[in-house]
């Protein structure tokens, strides 16, 4: 054979290979074409389809640095392809890279300016970062393109679902389906909205769902929210079996991300921290000065707990006080934390910091906060985020005239309902995906803020979900105490509140409800699966003044 007949023979091979690749693709069978663009690849063929399909098998094992390194060749060649563009966009939200994953999709608009699946993927990336209102103006924008489109009438239903517009999501949902059957989004928020209605159909939309093989992320999701379906027929073994099945799906996905080897995790951290301050000096975490900025706030306080604690509802009922600013989960001391509180090192610079140095990272902090709060200026100002219990001795070295309020709840209704429900995930979130690991975690923070307690000079109050629930006025009455302000009549109609605020965490549509008491105590139904956890959360049952059943 000749050079010249063996380049046609090459090209025809090329030209053979694509075809075959698109024909799977036509046939819907993603795997297979997936297997015949590694072929085709280690045999030296170069197209960026191949890779892109490389890339989502890569994306589908959670091995999203493969992933990327397949779409950087699949860019380099046809760096103006939108299709590429917003693979690479769509590989970045996987990895929670959510700002980074919009500068692409603007990019891709630049090239293309109406291409509809772009403007979903921005939408889908805004309602990721929980800036509904945006969101729902650019699905808006994509339904003006394309009305029947199904993947922006399924992303917009979630949209509303999250804002709160129950007939609105339905509709939108059913619209979807109406042009696509089988849309797992779209079929994922009309089960939603049956759910929280106690609907049977619930169920059915989700196990047919489950029965077309999502990819993991969806499949999460159905398991999680079958979950609740069950729960709410009280079919509780079963439930907790959907669960058990949503958590594992995740943690596999997650686990090269939150469960690499020589990385530690949340849990290991979290007892590291115990163990190095339970040996500290309390004399060395006095925070320096804290001089006084123009816009400090009459009193500054951290509101604390463990996720699912109760802390969403007291936050919206203290937000109702016209004295009253609060942050609703917004990492405002995400900056302090990377620099000073992760290893050893950076503890002990943290130990000895200087006046001049702590100043800087409060200036940062209060940047941060200005960002969505830009008057606290004479209020009381409260930074509610749960997970920085694990925190507080930056918090007390960084703000030392703040004050500390902790939420408590029941911990077998915590753990249960931390294992239940579904989080964006970050390292936390990743321990929730089993009832061992939320456990394991509780346990864990629980006695890193007793170490706390003893070595810091933070005031400290408790306040009880359960108490909130059932006597308001007294328990709150007691917050108002602790935090300075007077008691004002505002607060009863926290709902409203919540109803107007975009609330960031998923107790959203509990807390616009009102006051609901049937969350207290439903660990009795899952008495038998907590059984294992037990040993870990008695001690805490007993300690926090629980009744033992």
């Amino acid at each position: 054979m000749t050079e010249t007949d063996a380049r046609a023979a090459q090209a025809a091979d090329a030209v053979g290979a694509r075809q075959a690749i698109e024909a799977a693709l036509a046939a819907s069978d993603v795997p297979r074409a997936t297997e015949l663009a590694r072929s085709a690849v280690a045999r030296g063929f170069r197209d960026a389809l191949f890779h892109n399909l490389i890339a989502f098998g890569f994306e589908e094992q959670g091995r999203f640095a493969e992933a990327m390194s397949e779409l950087q060749l699949a860019y380099e060649l046809a760096p103006r392809d939108v299709v590429i563009v917003n693979a690479i966009g769509r590989c970045l939200v996987r990895q929670q890279r959510l700002d980074e994953a919009l500068k692409v999709y603007d990019a891709a608009l630049a090239i293309e300016p109406a291409y509809v699946p772009t403007l979903v993927n921005k939408a889908d990336a805004l309602a990721l970062l929980k800036r509904f209102d945006e969101a729902r103006a650019v699905f808006e924008q994509a339904l003006a393109i394309h009305p029947s489109f199904a993947d922006a009438l399924g992303g917009l239903a979630s949209v509303e679902l999250k804002r709160g517009d129950m007939d609105r999501a339905r509709a939108l949902a059913e619209q979807a389906l109406l042009h696509e059957p089988k849309h797992d989004v779209a079929a994922l928020a009309l089960a939603e909205v049956e759910a929280r209605e106690g609907a049977p159909r619930a169920e059915t939309l989700l196990r047919d769902m489950l029965s077309r093989r999502p990819g993991p992320e969806m499949r999460a999701s159905a398991q999680s929210l079958l979950g609740d379906a069950l729960d709410a027929q009280a079919r509780y073994g079963e439930a907790f079996a959907a669960y058990s099945a949503a958590g594992e799906t995740l943690a596999a996905l997650h686990a090269g991300t939150y469960a690499r080897p020589g990385a530690p995790t949340m849990l290991e951290m979290v007892r590291w921290h115990t163990e190095r301050f339970a040996a500290a000096d309390a004399a060395a975490w006095i925070g320096p000065p804290q001089p006084p900025l123009p816009s400090d706030p009459r009193r500054h306080i951290f509101f604390v707990g463990f996720p699912r604690s109760g802390t969403t509802l007291l936050e919206q009922i203290l937000a109702s006080h016209p004295d009253v600013v609060s942050l609703d989960e917004r990492q405002a001391l995400a900056e302090a934390t990377r620099d000073l509180f992760s290893s050893d090192a950076k503890l002990d610079r943290l130990q000895t910091i200087s006046a001049e140095e702590a100043q800087a990272y409060r200036e940062g902090y209060w940047r941060n906060v200005s960002a969505h709060c830009p008057d606290v200026s004479g209020k009381v100002f409260v930074d509610k985020y749960p997970l920085s219990s694990d925190r507080l001795a930056l918090i007390a070295k960084l703000f030392p005239e703040a004050s500390v309020l902790f939420a408590l709840r029941d911990p077998r209704d915590v753990v249960l309902s931390c294992f239940r429900r579904r989080f964006e995930l970050n390292p936390a979130m990743y321990e929730f995906c089993t009832l061992a690991g939320a456990a394991a975690l509780y346990d864990a923070v629980m006695r890193l803020v007793d170490v706390y307690k003893t070595k810091l000079a933070l005031p400290f109050h408790y306040v009880r979900h359960e108490r909130v629930v059932e006597d308001l006025r007294g328990e709150v009455g007691r917050v108002c105490d602790f935090i300075g302000i007077d008691w004002n009549d505002a607060m009863i109609d926290f709902a409203q509140t919540a109803r107007r605020r975009r609330v960031r965490t998923p107790s959203a549509s509990q807390v616009r409800r009102g006051l609901y008491g049937e969350g207290l105590g439903h660990w009795r139904n899952y008495a038998t699966e907590l059984a294992p956890v037990m040993p870990l959360l008695t001690p805490w049952v007993e300690a926090f003044g629980y009744p033992a059943d």
